[in-house]
């Protein structure tokens, strides 16, 4: 269940690949907006690592283990810990004109 967002800054990108050797079946998450109705938005100041790999970008946040990733569509895929807390992403399956064009900004804004 999704019931707070993490607020950080991209700064380094690191040249990695993330590889989970488990199943990854499709899922929606189930989000508790009860969370939210005191404040517009919960934050966790947290940092994370970035990487980028072949065709796939992701971020783990800092000392945090990847129990389980969970498909949201064909692009995007949660990575959750052991509490089932959302902990990182990746973001994969770029076809190669809109990879090479991320890499090519990434490249020009000095992050790569």
């Amino acid at each position: 269940m999704l019931t707070n967002v993490t607020v950080t800054s991209i700064n380094d990108i690191q040249n990695s690949d993330f590889i989970f050797n488990g199943s990854i079946p499709e899922a929606n998450p189930i989000i508790n907006i009860y969370e939210f109705e005191y404040g517009d938005v919960i934050t966790n100041n947290r940092s994370f690592e970035f990487y980028i790999g072949e065709k796939k970008i992701f971020f783990i946040l800092d000392d945090e283990e990847i129990s389980a990733m969970i498909m949201i569509s064909n692009h995007f895929f949660a990575l959750l810990n052991r509490e089932n807390d959302i902990v990182g992403a990746q973001i994969a399956n770029f076809n190669d004109e809109d990879w090479n064009a991320l890499v090519r900004n990434l490249k020009e804004a000095g992050k790569i």
